[in-house]
């Protein structure tokens, strides 16, 4: 239901201070993912995620073979999936108002209290995997989303 992940979008604030944001970075549950067997046997779910280029300037992004390397969840019972064996980066040109969109796997933890509010941030040029590295939700270079609520 769409009412029930309302899209806010949050606009990134660049690391350095003063200068203008680069991308704007939504998402939302993909709602026919939480009505699913995989859902209620291992908390699978998606998201759809959709990052835009929202400078005056052509910018590049890091994306990964398996979507949820790039993303880190503010909320610990909520982790996007990373069981890929080999992971490959590849970076993407946006030009200025140009957007990517892609879904993302995430997993719930199906002891956790519901409803569970998380964000899901994004590093738009990174070496490493935004996801399964300890700390990393506390990197300045992340930008995060609109928050969304799981329901289920």
């Amino acid at each position: 239901m769409r009412s029930l992940c309302a899209i806010f979008i949050l606009s990134a604030v660049a690391a350095s201070a003063g200068a203008a944001p680069a991308f704007q970075v939504e998402i939302a549950i993909n709602e026919p993912s939480v009505k699913t067997d995989f859902y209620k046997k291992m908390g699978e779910f998606f998201v759809d995620t959709h990052v835009t280029n929202i400078s005056d300037s052509t910018q590049s992004i890091t994306v990964w073979t398996q979507p949820g390397w790039s993303w880190v969840s503010d909320t610990p019972s909520i982790t996007p999936g990373t069981e890929a064996l080999k992971n490959v980066p590849s970076f993407v040109t946006l030009k200025p108002g140009q957007d990517y969109k892609s879904g993302a796997e995430m997993f719930a933890d199906l002891h956790a209290k519901r409803p569970v509010t998380f964000r899901l941030g994004f590093v738009p040029n990174t070496k490493l995997p935004a996801s399964g590295i300890p700390g990393r939700e506390k990197d300045k270079d992340i930008i995060w989303s609109n928050p969304v609520t799981l329901t289920q």
